[in-house]
């Protein structure tokens, strides 16, 4: 628990964080639930990656983050989904 509490005190992982959540509820709307998880990842890979060569590095706490706010968005995306078919 202390780790997470660690991770939330830092501004950079808690904007991974919201990124990712807004990103995936956003991908959401446009394909399929699997799909958009695929994409989200791989965008937050390919940031990484850019960083490696033109920013601070390759951190995988920052892809930690990313998939934090995945996980945090896949409730609601399940809600937006299930009632937006009704």
């Amino acid at each position: 628990m202390g780790g997470l509490v660690l991770l939330l005190s830092q501004h950079d992982k808690r904007q991974h964080i919201a990124f990712s959540f807004s990103l995936y509820i956003l991908a959401l709307g446009l394909m399929p639930a699997g799909i958009a998880l695929l994409i989200v990842i791989i965008i937050g890979v390919i940031k990484e990656i850019w960083d490696e060569f033109y920013g601070t590095g390759f951190c995988w706490v920052d892809l930690i983050s990313n998939c934090i706010g995945i996980v945090l968005a896949m409730p609601l995306g399940i809600f937006i989904k299930e009632f937006s078919m009704v």
